[in-house]
C-alpha cells in the first residue's frame, strides 16, 4: 500500500499462479461421488432412538444420522417415543439422549439427573428386552454423576457434540454387533 496526502493510494497484491489440474471425466466423478456416498453411509441400518428437547438440534442430528445411513426415531421426550416405538414396531439398537431431558427441576441435581436418566435408559432397555448402548449429550461436570452413568453403561459426550466423535462411537458399536 502506498499513499500520499492529496495523491490517493495505490494498493497492489501479488498472488502465486495456481497449477493447472486435470478435471476428471464425468464417469470418474460419478464413481468418486458414489464411493464417498458409500463411505458416508457406513452406519447403514443402525436404528437410533434420539431424545432431544431442542427442535433445531433434533432436526440437525436426525439429518446427520440419516446421512450416515441410520434409521432414526426422534422425539422431544420419552413418553411420545415409546408410544411411536410400540405403534410402529421400532426397536432401537442405540439410545442417544440429551442431558437436559435427564434433569428434574427442584431436586438435588445429581440425584435427580441420575435417577431420571436411569429411568429413561431402563425404560428403553426394558422395551427392547436387552441392554442397548446409551449415550447422553452434554453431561454434567460432576465426576460422580459421570461415573454413575458410566457404571450403567452410558457414554457421556460433552456439548457441542463433535460429529466425528459421535460417528466413531457409533461405528464401534456397529462393528461389535
Amino acid at each position: 500500500v502506498r499513499s500520499a496526502p492529496g495523491g490517493g493510494a495505490r494498493v497492489s497484491v501479488t498472488l502465486p499462479i495456481a497449477r493447472s489440474r486435470a478435471i476428471p471425466a464425468e464417469s470418474e466423478r460419478a464413481d468418486m461421488a458414489a464411493s464417498r456416498g458409500a463411505q458416508i453411509a457406513d452406519l447403514q441400518g443402525l436404528r437410533v432412538l434420539l431424545l432431544e428437547g431442542d427442535e433445531n438440534l433434533r432436526e440437525t442430528l436426525v439429518a446427520l444420522l440419516v446421512s450416515w445411513g441410520c434409521e432414526v426415531l426422534a422425539h422431544a421426550g420419552l413418553e411420545s417415543a415409546l408410544v411411536q416405538m410400540e405403534a410402529g414396531g421400532f426397536v432401537p439398537g442405540v439410545l442417544l439422549c440429551d442431558y437436559a431431558l435427564a434433569g428434574l427441576a427442584g431436586q438435588d441435581v445429581m440425584q435427580a439427573s441420575a435417577a431420571s436418566l436411569g429411568a429413561v435408559v431402563e425404560a428403553v432397555r426394558g422395551y427392547c428386552g436387552e441392554p442397548i448402548p446409551a449415550c447422553v449429550f452434554g453431561g454434567p461436570s460432576d465426576a460422580g454423576l459421570r461415573e454413575h452413568w458410566q457404571e450403567q453403561g452410558v457414554v457421556v459426550l460433552d456439548k457441542p457434540v463433535r460429529p466425528a466423535k459421535l460417528r466413531a462411537w457409533l461405528r464401534r458399536l456397529k462393528s461389535r454387533a
